[in-house]
């Protein structure tokens, strides 16, 4: 296990190519549709083909600096680089979450829980407590449902998408300020509430969004492809396997992950992560069979 987000319950805590900026230009009014089964409804945007740079372009010990005010302890950062060129093919992508409701359609009898007595299993919350192996088993339910193939996204298509066409940490720029504007995270909110009863090791950012754990989806402000809660809410797994040194041998057009490994990629951070894991670049793994109450999904499908 990794990230300061999760230790704690188990131990202390390119500019865009031509290419992309025609994606862009596109991403301003996205096609999409909705998925509709037995009253199940899944909004999906098409995210078009393109080219961006993935990873970091600060170095580990920048990170490590600007973040924990500590050059030199930019341990588990390094997985973030080389930052390197990725060319996607177009694809399909969940606009919000998978949330309890849809969820529940697949397992009725799922609870996602609760944190020190606030809930985490209202309809419209992102599902929770859902290992990568349930979000896959949900994915092949739907799949044979509607006669289209969904899965999880890859960790480059994650990415792709949650920049949108940024270069900049997140997708509304490098500043913490306005990140309560567009994600939940640990904020001033999550301190006032709870901080009395959370470790001493816990992070909070200097900004406030209004919810104590996680919000409803779609309540924060979307990015340039109109996806909401790319960053926050909850931890979402990818496809992948991970292994911290991929990116040094990543192929250039649509990279699928190492063909083995031990542990599955998460991305995007939750409402419990400070201000360095919210950031496009930033990168975190687990057990395939690992259930944890950050940690929920989004839905992917690669058919035009």
């Amino acid at each position: 296990m990794r990230k300061a987000v999760v230790f704690w319950m188990f131990g202390p805590s390119v500019l865009l190519s031509v290419v992309a900026c025609e994606a862009m230009k596109k991403a301003k009014a996205p096609a999409s549709y909705t998925e509709t089964i037995e009253g199940l409804t899944v909004p999906m945007v098409w995210i078009p083909a393109g080219r961006f740079e993935m990873g970091s372009r600060m170095s580990a010990e920048e990170v490590a600096k600007k973040y924990r005010g500590a050059a030199g302890d930019e341990k588990n950062l390094a997985d973030e680089h080389p930052a390197h060129e990725v060319e996607l093919d177009g694809f399909w992508l969940g606009k919000f979450e998978v949330t309890n409701r849809q969820y529940r359609k697949f397992q009725p009898g799922h609870d996602s829980g609760s944190f020190q007595g606030w809930g985490l299993n209202s309809d419209d919350q992102p599902v929770v407590e859902v290992s990568w192996t349930d979000a896959k088993a949900f994915c092949d339910w739907l799949s044979q449902k509607t006669g289209r193939i969904y899965t999880l996204p890859m960790e480059a298509q994650w990415e792709y998408a949650c920049r949108a066409g940024t270069t900049t940490e997140r997708y509304w720029g490098d500043d913490d300020d306005r990140m309560g504007k567009y994600a939940n995270t640990s904020d001033r909110t999550l301190k006032r509430d709870l901080g009395a009863k959370l470790p001493s090791s816990w992070v909070f950012a200097e900004t406030t969004d209004g919810y104590v754990v996680s919000a409803p989806v779609g309540r924060f402000k979307p990015n340039a492809f109109g996806l909401h809660d790319m960053i926050g809410n909850v931890w979402e797994w990818c496809e992948d396997w991970y292994d911290e040194k991929y990116y040094a041998s990543s192929p250039l057009r649509n990279p699928t992950g190492p063909s083995v490994g031990a542990q599955r990629a998460l991305r995007g951070g939750s409402w419990g992560i400070g201000p360095e894991s919210a950031r496009s670049a930033y990168r975190c793994w687990f057990s395939p069979e690992g259930r944890v109450l950050f940690f929920g999904f989004r839905l992917a499908r690669n058919q035009k």
